[in-house]
């Protein structure tokens, strides 16, 4: 049986696909429709109401929400696949401590209340990028808190990382606090550029995971580095 993977909206380009649409074509070839489903959480994306057979969350980031816990979940539309999945845990041990259980536990709780203000911060940085001369595109999709855009002089990057004080040059996302990060200097490292360039993985972009400070503290720090 076939397999196919999808991660929406994708990182760090933000492109949505219509999860529906593929799942539909999928299904009429045998083939599993799996769905990362990280960037949006349940909030804002039930991949398996729109005909996703699993789910895949990276529980380190927005389900956690703390940037203190490493931790998976998977999530099956039926319970074949469940029996399945489930024995080769079962089999292999790679399970959470009870610590990192809890902590997921209790970063779930408010996870409604962290998206609803990080796309709120988001939105009103995303207004703040589109305005500003030293930005030349913003990547953005409307909701969650994950934003990336290209700055027009890319050698003032280094700059931009460094001088920034509310924003923590960091590889994660998904947390309370506000995050940036380089592609170009992480996994995307290992792609060759002209590949990383020829679908827009360019050296001038920049990601954002927004949390949930003040949208008023983001965006000053914002401005002292862009425009200062």
């Amino acid at each position: 049986m076939g397999v196919l993977y999808i991660e929406t909206p994708t990182n760090p380009l933000m492109l949505e696909f219509d999860i529906a649409k593929l799942a539909k074509l999928a299904h009429a070839k045998s083939a599993n429709v799996v769905v990362d489903n990280t960037f949006y959480s349940p909030i804002y994306q039930r991949p398996i109401e729109d005909g996703a057979d699993i789910v895949l969350h990276s529980a380190t980031k927005y389900l956690a929400g703390h940037n203190d816990v490493l931790a998976g979940v998977v999530v099956t539309n039926g319970l074949e696949l469940y029996e399945q999945l489930f024995y080769n845990l079962n089999t292999t041990g790679a399970v959470l401590s009870l610590l990192d259980s809890y902590q997921l536990i209790r970063g779930l709780k408010p996870l409604p209340l962290r998206m609803e203000l990080s796309t709120a911060n988001a939105q009103e940085v995303v207004a703040f990028l589109k305005d500003s001369p030293a930005v030349k595109e913003v990547l953005y999709t409307g909701r969650g808190g994950m934003i990336s855009f290209k700055v027009v002089d890319e050698k003032r990057i280094p700059h931009i990382l460094n001088s920034l004080k509310v924003f923590s040059f960091a590889e994660s996302l998904g947390g309370v606090e506000s995050l940036i990060t380089y592609p170009t200097t992480k996994t995307p490292a290992d792609i060759p550029a002209e590949v990383r360039h020829s679908y827009g993985l360019t050296d001038d972009l920049l990601r954002f995971s927004i949390g949930i400070e003040d949208a008023r503290d983001l965006i000053a720090d914002l401005r002292q580095v862009l425009e200062g």
